[in-house]
């Protein structure tokens, strides 16, 4: 058990072997490896170290720019496609769908913590609670023309 700080091509890692279990983070510089390092050195000798969440957690300090999250995106980039390439009550529709069903769920997360698991949970939920209307509107916020969905979507 222990963290190691290491050097792998020209970017600086913290290396984690716990239980059995390994995971690498990614950081900006030597010193933030070693001030992670320290940080979980810290965690597991407190017994309240998590090997999952370090694996699943997104650090956006690793020296690239924040991502900008769901709802910005959208505003920026997405909004204006549809609107430039859908009919306008289409459009219209998927505007009012994210802004009343998605939005306020996941609209504040950053799109680097969105996750298949994220984007299939909201679905379910929507299902569950929408369970009257066609699933299909429940996945009417994507892109429109199905062949520039994921395909894990479907699964």
């Amino acid at each position: 058990m222990g963290a190691k700080v290491r050097m792998k091509g020209n970017d600086w890692y913290v290396f984690v072997n716990f239980k059995g279990e390994r995971a690498a983070t990614k950081c900006r510089d030597e010193e933030h490896a070693i001030e992670v390092s320290k940080a979980v050195k810290s965690a597991i000798a407190s017994r309240q170290f998590n090997i999952a969440a370090m694996r699943n957690e997104k650090f956006s300090t690793a020296g690239k720019p924040d991502s900008p999250t769901l709802r910005q995106y959208y505003e920026s980039d997405v909004e204006k496609r549809w609107e430039a390439s859908l009919a306008r009550n289409t459009s219209k529709n998927f505007d009012v769908s994210l802004r009343v069903h998605i939005f306020p769920v996941i609209g504040d997360l950053p799109l680097t913590q969105i996750t298949r698991k994220t984007v299939k949970d909201v679905i379910s939920t929507l299902q569950k609670r929408d369970s009257h209307k066609d699933p299909a509107i429940v996945i009417e916020i994507h892109d429109p023309q199905r062949a520039s969905r994921p395909a894990w979507l479907y699964e």
